[in-house]
């Protein structure tokens, strides 16, 4: 009987030893497979870090891509800006000019009244057209001055174009704002002393040459600019 106990006894010892041998063996084999993970990534908690690192790109991008449309935008309101300039630009310097030429001998009294009159003739329309177009610009002007060095070449070329650009602005606001000033003189022309009126306007001839020889040069600086893709 103590035999077959013994027997017994010996039979479930065995059993015991194998599930604690498969045991062991399967603490191993996870052991190992974690050294394999962790040797994998470098010891660090892997997939945390790759996915910040895969975050981080695409943000960057879009801010990147968000800045450079922002002076995109801008260039192109200054360039619509300096278009809208040219018509008074066009009837000041000729007001102008037929003085000049009236001053020279090479233009009688009538033909110089007859040019003050054509070039006169759209001079509400040539300030509203500007006034509309220096508001939208005004809303935006600031759309280049906090570019990222790195955003690429498109915003590299067009944060060089903005220099020109905003010269060009200056430029086409100081002379619009000498023809709107003649303009306002014209219309008050019947109310003020005729003495008066004709130095006023001597002085305004004689000042006008600087500022519309810079807007000519700064839109014409700016026409050669053409790196700055106009906003879709």
């Amino acid at each position: 009987m103590s035999t077959r106990w013994y027997r017994g006894r010996h039979r479930r010892d065995e059993k015991a030893v194998r599930r604690l041998a498969a045991a062991l063996l399967a603490l191993v084999a996870v052991a190992g497979l974690a050294t394999l993970v962790a040797t994998a990534s470098g010891g660090r908690a892997g997939p945390a870090a790759v996915t910040t690192g895969a975050t981080a790109a695409p943000v960057a991008d879009q801010q990147a891509a968000v800045a450079t449309q922002s002076c995109m935008t801008t260039v192109a309101r200054a360039h619509d800006v300096v278009a809208a300039a040219q018509p008074a630009y066009s009837h000041w310097a000729g007001h102008v000019r037929a003085q000049l030429d009236y001053d020279a001998g090479t233009a009688t009294l009538e033909q110089t009244r007859a040019r003050w009159a054509s070039t006169k003739a759209t001079a509400d329309a040539d300030l509203a057209g500007f006034a509309a177009a220096y508001g939208t610009f005004e809303a935006v002007q600031d759309g280049c001055g906090d570019q990222e060095p790195d955003g690429g070449p498109v915003a590299a070329d067009c944060r060089s174009e903005f220099a020109s650009a905003s010269s060009a602005v200056t430029a086409a606001k100081a002379v619009v704002d000498d023809w709107a000033a003649h303009v306002g003189m014209m219309k008050g022309k019947e109310h003020t002393d005729p003495a008066q009126y004709g130095r006023m306007w001597r002085d305004m001839v004689a000042a006008a040459p600087p500022n519309l020889d810079r807007f000519s040069q700064a839109s014409l600086a700016l026409s050669d600019q053409t790196g700055c893709p106009r906003p879709a």
